[in-house]
C-alpha cells in the first residue's frame, strides 16, 4: 500500500513539474502568450490589446487595463522584459525592465 502511494505522489509531481515546463515553454513563443494571455484575460479582471512579442523574451502591449471596482488602471505601450526561468524553482518572475507611454 505505502508503494502504490508512493508511486502515486511521485506520479502527480511529475504532472505538476510538466504543467510547469509546459507553461514556461508556452511563454517563450508569440503563439503561446497568446494562449497564456487569453487564459488570463478570461479568469481574471485584465485585458490586453494589441500584443507582440513573447513573455519569455520581450513583449509589448499597445493597452493594458486592469478592471478595480471604482476605477480602471490603463497603461498604453507597455513594454516588459521578463525572466521566467525562476518561476519554475522560486515560484517568481523577475521582470528586467518595463517601459510604458
Amino acid at each position: 500500500m505505502k508503494r502504490v502511494l508512493a508511486i502515486a505522489i511521485g506520479a502527480l509531481l511529475g504532472v505538476l513539474a510538466l504543467l510547469g515546463v509546459g507553461v514556461v515553454l508556452l511563454a517563450q513563443s508569440e503563439r503561446g502568450t497568446q494562449l497564456l494571455l487569453a487564459q488570463a484575460e478570461r479568469y481574471l479582471p485584465v485585458s490586453f490589446a494589441g500584443t507582440r512579442g513573447a513573455l519569455g523574451h520581450s513583449v509589448r502591449f499597445e493597452r493594458v487595463v486592469i478592471e478595480f471596482e471604482r476605477n480602471d488602471l490603463v497603461i498604453e505601450r507597455l513594454l516588459l522584459e521578463l525572466r521566467l526561468l525562476p518561476l519554475l524553482f522560486d515560484n517568481r518572475v523577475e521582470i528586467v525592465a518595463a517601459r510604458a507611454a
